[in-house]
């Protein structure tokens, strides 16, 4: 990660650009903005450190991509939590992709 960061210190800066996204998105209402700012902000994150995802995350992540759910980890690192967004009209078919991985849902 300090390499990444070394060769590219606006990393942060995009981050943090995603984060203003993102709010404006909410403020807007703006369900396909908001997934694009928290999808960027994975990526963004990822790139700093392979580490942002364990597998299991990924094989967690993969199961809301398949329904079209934005996803980023969140929480105090390394404890595996994904924050999913998208339709709440495919929540049932994420939860039941999810189960089987060991994913729970938190509300």
């Amino acid at each position: 990660m300090e390499a990444k960061i070394a060769k590219d210190p606006s990393v942060f800066a995009e981050i943090a650009k995603c984060a203003d996204n993102a709010f404006k998105a909410i403020l807007a209402q703006d369900e396909k903005a908001l997934s694009q700012a928290i999808n960027q902000d994975r990526e963004l994150h990822l790139e700093l450190s392979s580490l942002y995802y364990s597998e299991k995350m990924h094989q967690l992540a993969e199961a809301g991509e398949g329904l079209g759910y934005a996803h980023r980890g969140c929480g105090a690192g390394g404890g595996g939590c994904l924050l999913f967004w998208g339709q709440e009209n495919n929540h049932q078919k994420l939860l039941k992709r999810l189960h089987p991985l060991g994913g729970i849902e938190i509300k």
